[in-house]
């Protein structure tokens, strides 16, 4: 997945307080993506293992096992209950055959981890808390920011492209697209400013694929932080979640219109390879991530986006 930084920018979601268009002029309400993301009370699936942070981290902030029972039924997925699985993601700028970018991204314990190999840095969303984690290994310091928080700064941006108005910022306020999803594995968006071209696969599971769409909506929302053109992924992530899949390559078109007429201003690929289990060393290095959650230094959020993530030899 992606990763926000404090130098790097892109992406992963849904609009909280919307109806998405779809292609055939029905309406996705919210109603219907809280049911397709959270699932039902009465749904059951399998236990899978639970990290040390996450049990240390209910500890800390007095979560009862009645609490966490209550979370299992608000949200369907989350510390309690969830698939283990890793995404390789690579992203290419133009027609760039090297990666801009690598990074992978570990679903263990209804925790998740985005790593960046360089420079590396570590973003863990914790669902259950409603927070992500943010830690800069070369510096041994982490920070955090709560689900509340991005949601404040998505209206407040909103707020802002409103008052800007117009084109482009009317379009990430609300975007809409022509959905050719005849073939699920295959999808188009096409939009009036942006295109997605999209390879899809079903997720193994469908709790795979709420733990998903939950990170992805919440990540992409964290990303618009530092790029607004983000909310335009939105109704890409909400069909993802509708439909359970997860994307394997996505090609991203964003245009600039001038009297009317569209020009292409970037373009972006990026290669996600899913593999539904964690190796020996994934685990090894989510155990290590877990220790440095405890140990690195807390430090304010602005502080953290303007500490560099390595160190000058």
């Amino acid at each position: 997945m992606a990763l926000w930084r404090s130098s790097h920018a892109s992406s992963c979601a849904f609009p909280r307080f919307a109806t998405l268009p779809l292609d055939d002029g029905r309406r996705y309400d919210v109603a219907r993506r809280q049911t397709a993301i959270y699932g039902n009370a009465g749904d059951r699936y399998a236990p899978a293992p639970v990290s040390a942070w996450a049990i240390s981290s209910l500890g800390e902030s007095g979560m009862s096992p009645v609490r966490c029972l209550l979370a299992f039924l608000t949200l369907g997925v989350g510390v309690c209950l969830a698939d283990d699985f890793r995404i390789q993601n690579r992203v290419y700028l133009g027609k760039s055959k090297a990666p801009a970018s690598t990074t992978v991204t570990l679903f263990r314990g209804g925790l998740v981890y985005d790593i960046l190999a360089n420079p590396e840095e570590i973003v863990v969303f914790d669902p259950v808390r409603g927070r992500f984690v943010l830690l800069k290994p070369a510096r041994s310091i982490r920070t955090e920011i709560s689900t509340e928080e991005i949601d404040r700064l998505v209206l407040s941006l909103k707020e802002e492209l409103a008052n800007r108005g117009g084109g482009l910022s009317d379009f990430l306020i609300a975007p809409e697209y022509e959905i050719d999803d005849a073939k699920p594995s295959q999808v188009k968006f096409r939009g009036s400013f942006a295109e997605y071209q999209l390879k899809t696969e079903k997720a193994a599971s469908l709790i795979a694929a709420r733990q998903f769409a939950q990170f992805s909506n919440w990540y992409t929302r964290f990303n618009t932080m530092t790029n607004p053109a983000l909310l335009a992924r939105m109704p890409v992530n909400a069909w993802l979640a509708q439909n359970e899949r997860i994307p394997s390559e996505i090609e991203l078109t964003m245009y600039n219109k001038t009297l009317g007429i569209s020009r292409k201003q970037q373009s972006l690929r990026s290669e996600h390879a899913i593999t539904w289990f964690l190796s020996q060393d994934d685990l090894k290095q989510i155990e290590q991530i877990d220790r440095w959650l405890v140990t690195f230094t807390a430090v304010p959020f602005d502080e953290y986006r303007r500490t560099p993530a390595f160190k000058a030899d």
